[in-house]
């Protein structure tokens, strides 16, 4: 027998109700996740650490220990809070070439994987040496491809020198850096044709002093070089916050005056540029056990001419100087690892995400497959797209200052750089 309307309920409010009824069960739908071993995902090792990345993260692969995005494929994102994806980070140890065991080498990016990289201090029959160096690393395969560059009229033997590459007129442009125990500051601008391979003296009508841990980068938009901080040699012993652009067109130097919350003061802190944006972070002014390092993240609107410090009184890594820094490509991931704070070496890798204003710890925890913290230097190069990052050498001890024989593979996997 059916089941009848009471006769005391208005049929209108029956509809009422019948309709509250079905929004319900639809709500309750578009929330529910799956709980499937599939669905969830679980980091692979030890070794690997999860965290939020930025909008449009592509899927983490499973061979990576990735998360899978458990999310109903039905639901629409929230426009304040856009659907993310897990970003990984796990360690492999590598054998490292000899030609690659040293600390302070300048690294210069090519483009699309490739990287020169200058001078830097190594182990000449037992004694600490600076060279000059110049390798090219071509990260674009399987495992990085290392060969040695021979050019002529090669500048001066450096370490902690700044540089920069000009891919319209494919020009290495290089400057600064010390060299067995003084500082280069005769102020002189270099230039290598890398079609003949020559290195010739930029003549200019004015420029940066010469500086020890000064921080360069390109910027396609203008094609022109930005370049940033260093610390002064004796008598003075101290540091630049001046910035200062090469335009490539003129060959010419400028000082850039620019207004908002203005970085501090600081020398080996790390420099790169996304669209009309520099990112800077970290440096510092003195040395290990008696100094005091940044932690602070800066951008530089080109457009303009304003710094802002991101990541204000929130958690943060820890100050620190000769460490490594990478930007996503689409400029809204910053990974930052390594180098040294005031009191010891780090192994540390943090992510910071600027769509969320905050910064992520990556580090891995427990487990041997990781690097042992050592000082300051190591040389971060990325692969291209979804990025297997190449550590290498730095700074083995503290005390000796003799490089480092370790290398790794870090996986990075949610983030292309």
């Amino acid at each position: 027998m059916p089941l009848l309307d009471p006769p005391w309920l208005p049929r209108t409010s029956l509809l009422v109700l019948s309709l509250l009824s079905l929004f319900a069960a639809c709500s309750t739908e578009v929330t529910a996740v799956d709980a499937s071993p599939d669905a969830a995902g679980t980091a692979s090792d030890s070794g690997t650490v999860t965290a939020d990345a930025g909008p449009g993260s592509p899927d983490a692969s499973p061979d990576a220990g990735a998360l899978e995005d458990a999310a109903s494929p039905d639901a629409t994102p929230d426009a304040a809070a856009p659907d993310t994806g897990p970003t990984t980070v796990q360690w492999e140890g590598v054998d490292l070439p000899p030609t690659l065991e040293r600390w302070g080498a300048t690294v210069v990016p090519l483009g699309d994987g490739q990287y020169y990289l200058f001078g830097g201090f190594e182990m000449v029959r037992g004694n600490l040496a600076t060279t000059n160096d110049l390798m090219l690393v071509d990260m674009r395969g399987d495992a990085p491809v290392i060969s040695e560059v021979a050019t002529s009229s090669t500048p001066p033997a450096r370490s902690r020198a700044c540089a920069a590459y000009d891919p319209v007129g494919q020009r290495l442009i290089l400057r600064g850096g010390r060299a067995s125990g003084r500082a280069l500051s005769d102020g002189t601008t270099w230039a290598l044709d890398t079609r003949t391979l020559t290195w010739s003296v930029v003549q200019t009508e004015t420029a940066p002093p010469g500086l020890v841990g000064c921080a360069m980068t390109y910027v396609a938009s203008e094609r022109a070089l930005y370049h940033f901080g260093g610390a002064y040699d004796q008598p003075r012993f101290d540091w630049s916050d001046e910035l200062w652009r090469f335009d490539l067109e003129t060959n010419q130097w400028s000082r850039v005056t620019v207004q908002g919350e203005l970085p501090l003061k600081a020398y080996d802190m790390t420099l790169a540029a996304q669209g009309d944006t520099l990112f800077l972070f970290g440096g510092g002014v003195g040395v290990h056990g008696n100094g005091e390092f940044r932690s602070e993240l800066h951008t530089l609107d080109l457009t303009e001419g304003r710094w802002t410090r991101l990541g204000v009184d929130r958690v943060q890594p820890e100050g620190r100087r000769g460490h490594w820094m990478l930007v996503s490509s689409d400029g809204q991931s910053i990974l930052i690892g390594g180098g040294e704070s005031v009191e010891f070496p780090l192994d540390d890798i943090w992510l910071y995400d600027r769509s969320r204003s905050a910064w992520e710890d990556l580090t891995p925890e427990g487990g041997d497959m990781r690097p042992i913290a050592q000082g300051p230097f190591a040389t971060a190069l990325p692969g291209p797209g979804e990025a297997t990052i190449s550590i290498y050498s730095g700074m083995g001890d503290l005390t000796t200052a003799v490089p480092s024989t370790q290398a790794w593979l870090l996986r990075v996997s949610g983030v292309s750089f």
